[in-house]
């Protein structure tokens, strides 16, 4: 069942506005559960939300344990809001494994195809585009992952 344009509206503009609100978002589409407000899960969001909007930090570097959402928030959330948001911006993904850049780029395009993406953000990966090393969008912006 399609959204109701006005709740559309909304949930676009504060997902563009907010990048806590379009983590909160996605992981209850995705998941069914709230994102859980640990500090320093807030604390990434913030920062990598200033990296996005201000010019302010140049260089960043994310020093937490594993499994504490460094991928989900500083690679996949967050490219794809930065696509949301500019469906023209590039992004390269490095990694240590090429598996792993690859596996992360496929999940980055994967929740921008997706239905509640879409929904709000009609954005479209390039025909060619089926690489999961390099894709782009139809207006120009995209991935390139390797190791």
């Amino acid at each position: 069942m399609a959204m109701d344009p006005r709740i559309r509206f909304v949930a676009r503009h504060e997902c563009e506005e907010s990048f806590l609100f379009f983590c909160e978002y996605f992981i209850k589409k995705q998941t069914n559960h709230n994102l859980r407000h640990y500090k320093y899960t807030l604390e990434l969001i913030e920062t990598l939300s200033k990296v996005a909007t201000e010019a302010e930090i140049l260089r960043l570097l994310i020093n937490i344990a594993p499994r504490l959402g460094k991928t989900q928030f500083a690679v996949i959330f967050f490219i794809a809001w930065c696509i949301a948001k500019n469906p023209g911006a590039r992004f390269i993904h490095l990694s240590f494994s090429d598996e792993l850049a690859l596996d992360n780029s496929s999940k980055i395009k994967d929740l921008i195809l997706s239905d509640e993406f879409q929904e709000l953000w009609p954005i479209k990966p390039k025909d060619d585009a089926k690489s999961k090393r390099k894709w782009y969008t139809e207006q120009g912006g995209g991935v390139y992952a390797t190791s």
